[in-house]
């Protein structure tokens, strides 16, 4: 066991050296948000050819249906649900027998025009879905990934966070905020 006679898991420096060392263990049991299309849906496809198992979320039953066609494991989920994180990180875990990998992809951008009536609530969704879900599904899945000897978080952002457009203002702010 990793964890020594104490019960801690290895120095975080010791952890980051076995990431270093053996990276397919970093990359053997994943969760990809938003991974049922686009560049998530590629990620995806492309961790499954190297062997790791993978499982993805997207709130298509359409679209997690077809990942599940094609060996991934699909789960239905909204991220902006905080029942459907829960559930989303406790069922991958067990579909996966444990996590090695988040990856925080899931993300949702609308035009707003802040002289319209509805810019506020669209604002606040992207904010919940493009910043607040990562946080939460991270420190919801921090239990399964200390389990692991080697295990990461990955945050998908954009160059948006560094370089924002007036139509977006909501997303450029959550992907600056990760």
């Amino acid at each position: 066991d990793s964890r020594g006679d104490r019960g801690r898991l290895p120095r975080r420096r010791d952890r980051r050296r076995c990431c270093v060392s053996a990276p397919t263990a970093l990359t053997e049991r994943v969760l990809i948000t938003g991974g049922t299309r686009g560049f998530g849906w590629a990620l995806a496809r492309r961790m499954q050819s190297t062997g790791a198992l993978v499982a993805v979320c997207g709130r298509s039953v359409e679209a997690v249906a077809a990942a599940n066609a094609h060996g991934l494991t699909g789960i239905v989920a909204d991220v902006e649900d905080p029942g459907d994180r829960r559930r989303l990180i406790e069922t991958a875990a067990d579909h996966l027998g444990g996590l090695t990998l988040l990856v925080n992809n899931a993300a949702t951008q609308t035009g707003i025009r802040f002289d319209a009536d509805t810019s506020a609530q669209a604002s606040l969704r992207e904010i919940r879905v493009d910043l607040e879900a990562p946080l939460a599904l991270t420190a919801l899945a921090r239990p399964h990934l200390e389990e692991q000897s080697c295990a990461g978080v990955a945050f998908i952002t954009s160059t948006l966070g560094f370089a924002p457009k007036q139509s977006a203002p909501a997303y450029c702010a959550a992907k600056a905020g990760l």
